[in-house]
């Protein structure tokens, strides 16, 4: 999803007759410590994991006449450096959420609201990619994380549905955290 995005969104919203909501999970993880990334791997990260929701949440925006709701996906590793070799992903989400402000005050007089997401550690092939020993890190995760286990992506669904709500919609320019309390430790 590096490139391209503009004219999916584009394409959605002819189909669909509009948008009301725009929701970007770009993962693509680069798994070195920051004193080894180059400029291809950072040039990389940024445009694998930052750029797609960026213009895609411009794209949409274009799309949304009667407001709407714009939701990024971040991460808890943006935050505390627990893993080194997660320095390229934490790096492209801090830009992330550098634009969730920027695009939701942009917004705000069109009734859009932009907000972000970050789960905390969770079962997904992204996590695998990240991790050495996938199952010994799922473990040791679980028993570090207060509610004693792992996330889902049902977990961050649940909270990205109601972004995408009226229900929310006094709710913008906010990053929340979706980790079972495993930011707090």
């Amino acid at each position: 999803m590096t490139d391209g995005v503009e004219a999916l969104v584009d394409e959605a919203a002819a189909r669909l007759g509009g948008l009301d909501a725009f929701v970007m999970c770009a993962v693509s993880a680069i798994p070195v410590p920051i004193e080894e990334l180059g400029p291809d791997e950072f040039e990389h990260t940024i445009a694998a994991n930052a750029r797609p929701f960026v213009l895609g949440g411009l794209a949409a925006a274009r799309r949304m006449d009667g407001g709407g709701h714009i939701v990024a996906l971040s991460a808890t590793g943006a935050h505390r450096v627990r893993n080194p070799r997660y320095a390229p992903l934490a790096l492209a989400k801090g830009a992330v959420e550098a634009a969730v402000r920027f695009l939701a005050v942009s917004f705000a007089d069109r009734g859009i609201t932009v907000n972000a997401v970050a789960p905390g550690p969770t079962d997904t092939e992204a996590f695998d990619a990240m991790a050495e020993d996938p199952d010994e890190l799922r473990a040791r995760l679980a028993a570090v994380t207060p509610m004693g286990r792992m996330g889902t992506p049902e977990d961050a669904a649940r909270l990205i549905a109601f972004l995408c709500s009226e229900d929310a919609g006094w709710v913008t320019g906010q990053l929340i955290f979706s980790d079972g309390g495993y930011s707090l430790v």
